[in-house]
Order: C-alpha cells, then structure tokens, then sequence
C-alpha cells in the first residue's frame, strides 16, 4: 500500500530501486527493477515480501502500489430544527486518521444528513467523500488519489425550535347578544398568531366546550 512504500521498508539493505516508468510512489503499475550495490551480501529474494523476481534479482518485474485507507470520523453535529434532515458541515466536523509519513489534509465537504429530520429521533450524521473533497496541507505531499475513504457516523442532534403566539383576544372573554339559548360562540376566543413557524407547517388551537351561563 501506499504509506508502506513511502517509508521504504520493503526494500532490501544494500539494493537500490529503479523504475522505468516514473517515480515509484504514487498509486499505480510500474516496471521495477532491483541493483544490488556491490558491496553488499547476497539476498536470496531481494524483491521480498513473497514477491520473486522471475529471471534472477536484476529481472524487471510488475509492481502495484495500491491506495492507503483513511478513516473519517465525523465530530457531533447538531442544528435547530428546520423541517429537513439536511446537516451543515466544515473542516472541524471531522477527524482524519491514516495519513502517511507526516502528510495531511483536511476534508472541505460541507453537507450531511441526519438520520431523521424530527428532534426525538435524530441521534446521527453521516456523508459521503471523494478524492475532491480533500484540500492537501501546505507543503506535506498529500495526493488525493492515493487513499482510500471510509466514513463514520458521528452523533446528531436536532434542537426544539422555539416559538411565540400572541393571542387575538387577550381578555379570554366571550360576549353575545341575548338570545335565549346557552349556546356559545367561541370564534376567536383561542386565536393566536404564531412566529418561529417552520415554512409550511401550521398550527392549531382547540377551546373547550363552555356553557354561556358559566
């Protein structure tokens, strides 16, 4: 894997490492070929590590370097409610683990999602990444392409959202003319307006039955 290239222990003391087909760093198939310094002991397998080397030590063999895994844990993230599962994220919202030698990055995804959108039943967040997602730190050597990405769930909270009323007849009372019946018209007797409302929900209030004679 990548990082195990990068810190070079794969290869034998006393031999040096040539490639015809680009530096032997990155992600991808190369062509290699193992010279020996001829001051050093013989090595039986001087590719090492289970790999031959078909037609003797100085054969070119295929060589792959395949991509490091990094693990993304996502920090607590938590918002008021707003009648989506949509999470807004940054930089901080994760935790990156895996890097090699002393590379870094850090994760610029900006958008999650809430298992649920409703307040008692949101408790995580997760997303998803790519190699675009990631912005190399200055001068550490981080190449996008030569990790792979596994994602976390971190946990997830939606807040109650708070919200005033105001009632439209603030002295509670219910007035009507003389008519001979104890019905009561209780129209606009719990008539409130509300603010803080999340667009498209709408709320509602229910007086009980009251006798007029009360």
């Amino acid at each position: 894997t990548y990082d195990y290239l990068a810190q070079n222990k794969w290869i034998p003391t006393g031999y040096s490492l040539k490639s015809d087909s680009g530096e032997l760093k990155n992600v991808g198939d190369y062509k290699v070929k193992f010279e020996k310094d001829p001051t050093a002991p013989e090595v039986t397998n001087p590719v090492g590590y289970g790999v031959s080397a078909p037609g003797g030590s100085d054969a070119t063999v295929d060589f792959k370097v395949t991509p490091k895994e990094l693990t993304v844990t996502l920090q607590p993230v938590s918002k008021t409610y707003d009648g989506t599962n949509a999470a807004t994220l940054d930089s901080s919202s994760f935790s990156v683990l895996g890097f090699a030698l002393a590379e870094s990055a850090l994760v610029s995804k900006t958008t999650g999602t809430f298992n649920s959108k409703n307040v008692t039943e949101t408790n995580s967040v997760t997303t998803t990444l790519t190699s675009t997602d990631f912005i190399p730190a200055v001068d550490t050597g981080f190449l996008a392409t030569n990790y792979s990405y596994t994602v976390v769930a971190g946990p997830g909270t939606i807040l109650a959202k708070d919200i005033s009323a105001v009632a439209l007849n603030p002295d509670n009372t219910v007035k009507k003319v003389y008519d001979g019946t104890s019905t009561a018209n209780l129209t606009g007797l719990m008539d409130f307006t509300f603010t803080g409302l999340v667009t498209g929900c709408l709320l509602y209030t229910s007086p009980s039955p009251r006798d007029a004679h009360e």
